[in-house]
């Protein structure tokens, strides 16, 4: 494509499907749990509101955390060592196979909220809700290097290469080289920056803003390639995105429980959905994702709901029902994982939309997760003050 076509459009440029009306099959799978269902027998109590369940199916606990952990990561070169940050202000890098701490990630002056491994687990990085970032050496657990940002919104790594990449509540992002710290700044259009994701060419980027809109970024000329705005974008803040394996689809979520299709080439938002499905509440989609196995995009949202959208005619497939809000999902392969607010992970068949399987364990919300696909192991962070191991290999108990 020219690099014409990348420009900012007029509004004339742009044509919104009109906005869907679902259309709900007799035979679409509805899962209800009682609220008597979560624990063994039947049992659940409440201690200074957190759950406690009577139930641990995982097969390893990390304790070393004092407040809620709020981000965790898996190295994906040996596959051994696993990063956890936490409202205590620090970060844990830890042995997989028996929550052996490796290193301490100190110095931080806020809640770490954002851990990340690089591609070759050559580095570690933190970042705190204050926008203090700091680079760790993975061999020897030492800081080489740090930089102090606005207030953090989210942080991630080039997939190829040593670069690092960071969101702000002011709305810029940055780029920087690691370990030298030349950087590039890309520069805000007002509203914070909520959510990012590098696509697999490694030279574009998608962003999410607080005001609902999108953008596409070239990262070599730091110029935008599209924006989505106004009347055609999100009416609410972007919560999440996602990237279709061959970079052709954006799907978006909002805080009003929208979800948004729109087309990489030239930034049409193709379709409208209320993906929350429900009118009341608390509507936010917390995760998007895309299959790669079936034409379907995946959402979570705070309402319960995890929808399985066919991608063909933009209707839902199947609806899967949790008892508390779903804060997020993974898909790997036919496999969709779903982490609640109710503190159980769920495995479902994304064909059938049947959950298949329940870990226990978490006493209060499970607030992210990591799946090593190799090892077939998922890792859940929790407002429990633990991180978890859960096996697809190991029964539950």
């Amino acid at each position: 494509m020219m690099e014409d076509d990348y420009g900012e459009h007029e509004e004339d440029d742009f044509q919104i499907v009109e906005e869907i009306e679902l259309d709900y099959d007799e035979d679409c799978n509805e899962l209800a749990y009682a609220v008597e269902d979560l624990g063994v027998d039947g049992e659940l109590t409440e201690n200074d509101d957190d759950l406690v369940i009577q139930r641990d199916d995982s097969g390893l606990t990390f304790t070393k955390h004092s407040e809620s952990v709020f981000a965790v990561d898996f190295d994906p070169s040996s596959r051994s060592h696993i990063v956890s940050g936490g409202e205590d202000n620090r970060a844990f890098v830890w042995k997989i196979s028996d929550g052996s701490v490796k290193f301490l990630c100190d110095g931080h002056k806020d809640s770490v909220t954002c851990v990340k491994f690089s591609h070759d687990s050559k580095y570690v990085a933190t970042g705190d809700m204050s926008g203090l970032i700091k680079v760790w050496s993975f061999t020897t657990g030492v800081e080489i290097w740090s930089f102090e940002t606005s207030d953090l919104e989210w942080l991630l790594w080039h997939h190829g290469a040593h670069v690092l990449f960071a969101g702000t509540a002011d709305g810029e992002f940055w780029m920087w080289k690691i370990p030298d710290g030349a950087c590039k700044t890309f520069q805000s259009h007002g509203p914070k920056t909520t959510c990012a994701h590098l696509l697999n060419d490694g030279k574009r980027i998608c962003v999410g803003y607080g005001d609902g809109s999108l953008k596409l970024w070239d990262l070599k000329n730091a110029n935008y390639m599209f924006h989505v705005s106004g009347n055609y974008a999100h009416k609410t803040s972007t919560t999440c995105i996602d990237v279709n394996e061959n970079y052709t689809l954006l799907a978006s979520g909002s805080e009003d429980g929208i979800l948004k299709l729109t087309h990489l080439g030239n930034g049409k938002v193709l379709g409208s959905i209320e993906a929350a499905l429900i009118q009341e509440g608390d509507l936010s989609i917390e995760s998007v994702a895309f299959c790669s196995i079936l034409p379907v995009v995946l959402t979570g949202s705070l309402s319960g709901k995890l929808g399985i959208w066919d991608l063909t005619n933009q209707r839902i497939r199947q609806q899967c029902e949790h008892p508390a809000g779903v804060t997020k999902i993974l898909c790997e392969g036919g496999m969709i994982f779903s982490a609640c607010l109710d503190g159980i992970l769920r495995l479902w068949d994304a064909r059938s939309g049947n959950c298949e399987r329940e870990w226990h364990g978490h006493s209060a919300p499970i607030l992210d997760m990591a799946y090593s696909r190799l090892d077939a192991c998922v890792f859940t962070s929790s407002d429990d003050k633990t991180v978890k191991r859960y096996s697809l290999a190991e029964p539950c108990r």
